[in-house]
């Protein structure tokens, strides 16, 4: 085989991208312990805004109540009906749709139709406040809200690392305003999505758009690239957008004498932060089955300092600008991936890894180690 004369091994083997037992190994090692960015709080600006989502099998229901978010298992105590079907609403309480069984902000049950039909004995029911919904563990960074499954979890600080907890919290305050929000289905394992953003090899190959053809024009890859292959995560870094005057001032316009500059970091397993001076970028790729995935995408937009107010039509300029090319890079990656799962399902040999594709080495080496460990 020619796997000697690369660089790095192609660390799994094509069945990690398709085999069930693997796939379940997966989500006991790496991601039913750990933290899930699911929502954000701008989808929850309300009292009693929810918005509802599946995370590993278990169907979520997350709803502001108190002035904090909690999540709950979408599922009524009492005959598993689920209690909210629409994705995102607003409910004034929790009031399951089948029998009217209603739970408080907490998930305490508060009500019950005919509740002598359930006292043992007659007119001594112990079901009201004694019976609830699941919860589960909610916590915030910035404006993104995660959810675990575990019953204790890390502190989400400690599960996402100070690097990537920073970024998070910077990226993603108020200072930044959502843009686009999209949920991608792929039909593909999640690693196919995850890899594929890790590498800049496939650009020329797959990517069409206006920078893309004119890579003298606008250089998006300039020669002073780092790779940093981190404790739990990788990033890409170089001066996107440096040498292209007006960039430049469209950076100096919408937020200021700041440095042109490009990061995109991945957090392991699966959360990906993209950031420039005027826009950060998030997707999370959920594993749904052994051979399909989901990736949930919001941009963001610098909403830039009180002084410069009057750059508001040019800010919802560059935001609807954004928004259409990140759209349009989605939609070249994501054409590519069920060829891929095609491939790894009829592949006979492990693949392999050039220098441009060092953060797919360590993402997989990762994975691997975690898997296996005792």
């Amino acid at each position: 085989m020619f796997i000697h004369d690369t660089r790095l091994p192609h660390v799994l083997e094509p069945g990690c991208y398709h085999d069930p037992g693997w796939y379940e190994r997966e989500l006991a090692a790496v991601f039913r312990p750990g933290w899930h960015c699911v929502a954000t709080l701008d989808e929850l600006p309300r009292e009693g805004d929810f918005v509802t989502r599946e995370l590993f099998g278990a169907p979520l229901l997350l709803r502001r109540a108190g002035g904090q978010v909690r999540a709950f298992r979408n599922v009524c105590a009492h005959r598993f009906s689920a209690l909210c079907l629409a994705p995102s609403g607003r409910a004034a309480s929790l009031r399951c749709p089948y029998h009217g069984w209603t739970y408080a902000d907490d998930g305490a049950l508060t009500c019950v139709p005919d509740p002598a039909s359930f006292a043992s004995p007659p007119g001594k029911s112990a079901l009201i406040g004694r019976v609830k919904l699941t919860a589960h563990p909610v916590a915030c960074a910035g404006q993104l809200v995660f959810v675990s499954l575990a019953e204790q979890p890390a502190p989400l600080d400690q599960w996402l690392g100070a690097r990537t907890h920073e970024l998070v919290t910077r990226l993603f305050s108020i200072d930044y305003q959502r843009v686009l929000a999209r949920t991608i289905e792929h039909p593909c394992n999640w690693k196919i999505p995850v890899e594929n953003v890790l590498e800049t090899y496939h650009v020329d190959e797959l990517h069409r758009g206006w920078l893309a053809r004119h890579p003298r024009l606008v250089p998006v890859f300039d020669e002073q690239i780092e790779h940093e292959l981190g404790d739990g995560f990788s990033e890409y870094r170089d001066r996107m957008g440096a040498d292209f005057p007006p960039y430049r001032a469209l950076v100096r316009a919408l937020v200021g004498p700041v440095p042109c500059r490009y990061r995109h970091h991945h957090a392991f397993p699966n959360l990906i932060i993209g950031e420039t001076p005027v826009l950060s970028f998030l997707q999370v790729v959920t594993p749904t089955g052994p051979a399909s995935s989901r990736s949930l995408v919001r941009l963001y937009l610098h909403r830039g300092a009180p002084a410069r107010a009057w750059t508001a039509p040019l800010r919802r300029l560059v935001g609807a600008a954004a928004s259409w090319f990140l759209n349009g890079v989605l939609r070249e990656d994501a054409a590519i991936y069920e060829a891929v799962q095609t491939g790894v399902r009829g592949s006979d040999r492990g693949g392999v890894l050039g220098a441009r594709e060092e953060r797919v080495w360590a993402f997989q080496r990762w994975l691997a180690d975690s898997v296996t460990a005792p």
